[in-house]
C-alpha cells in the first residue's frame, strides 16, 4: 500500500499518483488497455480537481490491491460539488461498488463521497486478469502454503508416532491441540465483527434511504431466489431418499418455520456477539447501519469511528487468515501421530 501527499498541477498526467498507479497495474500484469484506462479516468480526476480548487492544492493519494481490483484513493481537504463532472462512470456512492461485486460486473468504476468537509475520490480499476495456472506447473506446488502445509503434517504425524508414550502425549496434546484451538477461536473471534462492522460501513455509505432501498430489494431478490432453489432441491433429495432407503415420513410443520425465523431476530445487541451467530449479525448491522443513515450528519463521528474499526478489523482478518495453513497442518499431525487416520474419512 502507497499513502502519500502530492500537489493538484496544471496537467497531471506526468504526477506521482499516476505514476505510481500505473506501476502496481503492470506489476499485477493488468493488460495494456486497461492500464491505459485506468490512467486516462485518473488523470481526468485530478485536472477536473485542479480546476475546482487550483493548481498547487495539497491532497493525499492511497494506491493498493482491494477485492482484486487496483484502488486509487484521493482524499482532498475540501468538499466539492461535483468534483467528477463530465465522468461517465462517476457513482456517488459505494452502493453501486457492493451491486457490481454482487452482479460481478468486471468494468471499472469511480465513487465519490464527503465526510466531515473532505472529499474521498476512489478509482477501481477493472478486476484483476486471473492467470489460469497450469496443473504441471511446477510452481503452482511449491507456492502453495496448504499444500506444504499438509505434506509438513503428514510427515510431523509419522515421525511423532514413533516417538515416545510421553513425548508423543505431550505434541499432541500439549503442543498441536492448543494451537489449532487458538487459530480456529481467532478466525471465529474476528469474522462476527468483520461482517458487523462492513454491513453497518455500507449501509451508511449509500448516503440516502431510497438507494438502500433500492439495492435492498436487488440483493433481496436475489437472495430469495437461491434460498428457494436450495429449498427446492434439498426437498426433492430428501424425498428421494426417504421413499427408497427410508420406512419414515417427513414432517414440516409452520410452527417450525416461525421458529426457525424468529431465531433469526436478536434478542439483544450483545448476544449475537458471544454466540457469534452470523444470521443474527447480519440482521442486527442491517438494522444498525439503516439507524445511522437516517440520522445522517447528527452521527457523523460515529459513523466515521465505525469505518475505521472496519478497515482495523479487516486488516486483522487478513492477518489471522495467514494462519489458515496450520488447520490442516493440526489435524493432520494429530491423526498420523495418533494412528487415528479413520477421522480424516469420518470428516
Amino acid at each position: 500500500m502507497l499513502f502519500r501527499e502530492s500537489t493538484l498541477q496544471e496537467s497531471n498526467a506526468n504526477s506521482s499518483v499516476i505514476s505510481d498507479s500505473l506501476a502496481l497495474m503492470k506489476k499485477k500484469g493488468f493488460p495494456e488497455n486497461e492500464v491505459a484506462d485506468f490512467a486516462e479516468k485518473a488523470v481526468h480526476i485530478l485536472d477536473n480537481c485542479s480546476v475546482s480548487l487550483g493548481t498547487g492544492t495539497q491532497f493525499r493519494y492511497v494506491v493498493d490491491m482491494h477485492l482484486s481490483r487496483v484502488r486509487l484513493r484521493i482524499i482532498l481537504m475540501k468538499p466539492l460539488n461535483s468534483p467528477l463532472s463530465n465522468a461517465d462512470d462517476t457513482i456517488d456512492s459505494i452502493s453501486e461498488f457492493v451491486t457490481q461485486l454482487f452482479l460481478r460486473d468486471n468494468s471499472a468504476f469511480v465513487s465519490c463521497r464527503n465526510i466531515q468537509n473532505r472529499t474521498v475520490i476512489t478509482l477501481y480499476s477493472a478486476v484483476m486478469p486471473r492467470k489460469k495456472p497450469s496443473l504441471k506447473s511446477p510452481t503452482l506446488w511449491f507456492k502453495s502454503p496448504l499444500l506444504w502445509a499438509i505434506i509438513m503434517g503428514v510427515i510431523g504425524g509419522l515421525i511423532c508416532q514413533r516417538l515416545p508414550d510421553n513425548t508423543r502425549s505431550f505434541m499432541v496434546d500439549g503442543l498441536a491441540e492448543p494451537i489449532g484451538s487458538v487459530v480456529l477461536a481467532l478466525i471465529a473471534g474476528i469474522s462476527g465483527p468483520v461482517i458487523f462492522l462492513s454491513l453497518i460501513t455500507s449501509i451508511t455509505s449509500l448516503g440516502s434511504v431510497s438507494k438502500l432501498t433500492d439495492l435492498g430489494f436487488k440483493i433481496m431478490w436475489r437472495f430469495i431466489k437461491c434460498t428457494l432453489f436450495i429449498i427446492a432441491v434439498s426437498i426433492a433429495v430428501s424425498l428421494l431418499f426417504y421413499s427408497a432407503f427410508g420406512s419414515g415420513s417427513i414432517k414440516f410443520t409452520p410452527d417450525q418455520l416461525v421458529s426457525m425465523l424468529l431465531k433469526l431476530i436478536p434478542t439483544n445487541i450483545i448476544a449475537p456477539f458471544l454466540n457469534n451467530d452470523t444470521p443474527q449479525l447480519v440482521i442486527l448491522g442491517l438494522f444498525l447501519g439503516a439507524a445511522l443513515l437516517l440520522l445522517e450528519d447528527r452521527v457523523a463521528n460515529l459513523t466515521t469511528s465505525l469505518r475505521s474499526l472496519q478497515e482495523w478489523s479487516a486488516s486483522v482478518m487478513r492477518l489471522v487468515f495467514v494462519l489458515t495453513p496450520v488447520i490442516p497442518f493440526i489435524s493432520l499431525f494429530k491423526a498420523f501421530a495418533t494412528g487415528n487416520t479413520s477421522v480424516l474419512l469420518d470428516g
